[in-house]
Parts: C-alpha cells; structure tokens; sequence
C-alpha cells in the first residue's frame, strides 16, 4: 500500500540494486516496500493470525452499496475492539496523531486489497466524506458484482444516520 495516499494499487518493479520498488497508480509515489510485507503474496501474518480477513468480509456484507472505507473500519472496531485496540497499539491512527511509518486503516485498507486481489471485494476510489477528507481519495469496497456507483454509503452518511460526529474519528 501506498504511504502517501494508502491506495493499494501499484506497480512492482526490479530496482537498480536487485531490490522490489513499487510505484503507486494513484499518486505516482515510489517506495521500496519493507522486507516482511515482501515476504510472500496472499494471506499472511498478523492479519491471518488475528482473522481479519473474516472480519472485514463481514462488516461488509453482500449486495451491500459501495461503502466508503470509514465505514468499514468503523463497522470493525465495534466488531473486534480487541484486534482494533491492537492495531492502534502496533500501527497508531492518525486520529491520535501518531505516525509510525503505517496506520491501522492502511493495515486495513491492505488487507481488503488482499481480499480484492483473492476476487472477493470490488474496489473504487472516490472523494472522501467526513473525517477523511483529509485524504485526497478514498476507497470504497463492496462485494462482487460490482453494485451501482450512485448507490453508494459515505462515512458522513453512515456517521449521520447514527448520531456520530462525522468530523470526528472514534478510537475507543
């Protein structure tokens, strides 16, 4: 996933001194990926072992609308406060103002382009709503087929419709 912009779609290529470099479609950014995210394509690691996979299939259901990303990590941390707690403690959140290389909605945002990558999520990158428009683009995900573009929910909505301070970002 990208540091910059947290899009999960790049290109990989051979740098100079035999290393992997990626590029981001989104952005343009390069980076050359840390070691452990090379190690081996499909599941793997800390998002096996504490089933996030499962999880994140399950906040988003099928024939669910397009759903921007704050709701899916929102729908989450209800699920499994346990895991997210961990993930804020391994990765922080840029709602707590801490920046360690990675946050837990980019560990989110690569796993659901893991499941994109296995067939079982459809991907989109729109304007965010809310908190997030800090964000220059955000994902929005839902389950194959792809449903329609303009049936789609924002975390404004979705923050709205549950008396939620869209502007906001709820750690605990």
């Amino acid at each position: 996933m990208c540091p910059l912009c947290a899009l999960d779609e790049y290109a990989a290529m051979e740098s100079d001194d035999g290393g992997l470099q990626l590029t981001c479609s989104g952005c343009g950014n390069s980076w050359a990926p840390k070691p452990e995210t090379v190690a081996g394509i499909g599941r793997s690691g800390l998002a096996v072992e504490l089933g996030v996979y499962e999880d994140l299939l399950a906040c988003l259901p099928a024939g669910a609308p397009w759903t921007e990303h704050g709701v899916i990590e929102h729908r989450f941390r209800l699920r499994r406060p346990e895991v997210y707690q961990h993930l804020l403690r391994t990765y922080g959140h840029h709602a707590e103002g801490t920046n360690k290389g990675w946050s837990t909605s980019m560990f989110l945002a690569g796993a659901m382009g893991q499941l994109q990558r296995e067939g079982l999520l459809v991907t989109r990158r729109a304007k965010p709503t809310g908190y997030w428009s800090y964000l220059g683009a955000v994902s929005y995900r839902a389950r194959p087929p792809e449903p329609d573009w303009e049936e789609r929910l924002t975390w404004a909505a979705f923050a709205g419709e549950l008396g939620i301070d869209a502007e906001g970002w709820e750690l605990a």
